[in-house]
């Protein structure tokens, strides 16, 4: 059974779950689903992460999680992974975004790129292995997922509080799983005002460190 990312899916801002398949494009979702992204370079996948002006991502927050699941019913109703690795993502020295990006890019917004550091690249080839040997002891029952989640900090200092209201807060994540294919929207415009109430929101954010 290929390693499929529409398995699973989260994202994770400022303290807030966010589920992933009500956020994303139907296209992407038959995408992913024909994708194994095990079979990929890990050197070349990279995550974009657009937010609004007076957002960023934290550094070392950006993480993408994998885990390999047997079926739970031969594990008497288990959902424990019986392997999990965690991928710490690093802003990516890309100083101009690719054509499909820059289409993307808003008014008041910023996109910002992220990738696997060449240190867990070994660590990736060990997980894909070893995913790979249990698959090949239980067959179809043998389930993949991936996560990504990431926390976000605010530009503005904690007690500024001007215009909280009438700020934006949509979020988009996209996908490049490799060097042959673009970036592609995994999450579109989630508005993390609706997925929470504003107030434990704002309290969430926390200011940025001052040298990112």
């Amino acid at each position: 059974m290929p390693f499929s990312l529409s398995r699973f899916l989260c994202m994770l801002i400022a303290g807030m779950s966010v589920a992933g398949c009500s956020h994303m494009p139907v296209t992407s979702m038959i995408k992913l689903s024909r994708m194994d992204i095990l079979e990929t370079n890990p050197a070349a996948i990279r995550i974009a992460v657009r937010t609004p002006n007076h957002m960023r991502v934290m550094p070392d927050s950006a993480l993408i999680i994998m885990a390999g699941i047997i079926n739970s019913k031969q594990k008497g109703g288990s959902t424990q992974p019986e392997i999990s690795e965690t991928f710490v993502l690093k802003k990516s020295p890309e100083h101009t975004l690719p054509p499909e990006l820059a289409k993307e890019q808003k008014a008041y917004t910023l996109i910002e790129i992220f990738r696997l550091p060449p240190e867990a690249i070994l660590r990736w080839a060990r997980f894909r292995n070893n995913f790979k040997m249990l698959e090949s002891q239980h067959g179809d029952d043998m389930e993949g997922s991936m996560s990504i989640t990431a926390a976000s900090c605010n530009l503005g200092t904690s007690s500024d509080k001007t215009d909280t209201k009438k700020k934006s807060y949509l979020v988009t994540i996209y996908l490049k799983p490799s060097s042959q294919e673009d970036f592609f929207p995994f999450l579109r415009d989630v508005d993390l005002k609706k997925e929470a109430d504003l107030e434990p929101l704002t309290k969430n954010l926390t200011a940025c460190p001052s040298q990112e």
